[in-house]
């Protein structure tokens, strides 16, 4: 009898095939390759789902200071339009129109905006191909410079139903602000406060992993943050303007 390669080979007549040898438990053999492989499949999937809820989260939480620095920039902009005695509605519109970029669709005027070069690159030019052309090509921007156009029609509007016709969005009307004007709202001694708050949603991932820190973090009613903006400056108004609660 003569052994090879963990065979048992016996001396037979031709055309006899040799029988597989059974190593003994003992031996260290494993027979297991399969459940290791399976095994290192769950393990990547738990590390892949840790690490896509780590960057959904630096996403948001980012997504969620550029949010609450457009509402310290727009309470800036609003208390200086406040300081020099402009009114409510004046502060009101200022505000607005500093907040754009957190008030989410455009709902007036109703304009459809399509960019024909890149509809006809998509339906022609394969994945690889559109993403060289995207890197190399200038993106249209005739959307931004309809928006800044309207601007200051909007500004100049004499009341909120007019104002409304010119520029809305849909995230406006969830942006609150004190201080704005209309009596002494926001009025401490000689300095003017403008305070802006804004709901902030989170995305489903996100607000699963605030859920599961939530013995840290005080739990949520719902499934948003309240972002809040604030600026103080220095009244000047009362030198020159006798206000009225205007």
């Amino acid at each position: 009898m003569q052994r090879q390669r963990g065979y048992s080979i016996r001396r037979q007549p031709d055309g006899y095939l040799p029988e597989p040898f059974q190593a003994p438990a003992s031996a260290g053999y494993c027979r297991q390759p399969l459940a290791r492989s399976g095994q290192a499949m769950i393990e990547s999937m738990i590390v892949m789902l840790v690490i896509c809820l780590l960057f959904f989260g630096l996403f948001q939480l980012a997504h969620g200071f550029a949010h609450r620095e457009i509402l310290r920039h727009a309470a800036a902009r609003a208390a200086r339009a406040r300081t020099v005695g402009f009114n409510h509605w004046m502060c009101t519109k200022v505000m607005r129109a500093a907040t754009i970029p957190n008030a989410g669709r455009m709902l007036q005027p109703q304009e459809t905006f399509v960019d024909a070069t890149l509809r006809e690159a998509i339906d022609t030019l394969s994945p690889g191909a559109l993403w060289d052309w995207a890197l190399a090509t200038t993106p249209d921007n005739s959307r931004a410079a309809f928006e800044r156009a309207r601007i200051p029609d909007y500004l100049a509007s004499a009341n909120s139903a007019r104002a409304s016709y010119i520029l809305d969005y849909e995230g406006w009307d969830d942006i609150r602000g004190s201080g704005l004007g209309g009596g002494a709202g926001g009025t401490i001694g000689n300095q003017l406060e403008i305070r802006l708050e804004q709901k902030y949603p989170l995305s489903i991932m996100v607000r699963g992993l605030y859920d599961w820190v939530g013995a840290l973090t005080p739990a949520l009613e719902s499934g948003e943050l309240t972002l809040r903006g604030n600026y103080e400056i220095e009244g000047h108004y009362q030198l020159y303007l006798d206000d009225r609660g205007l």
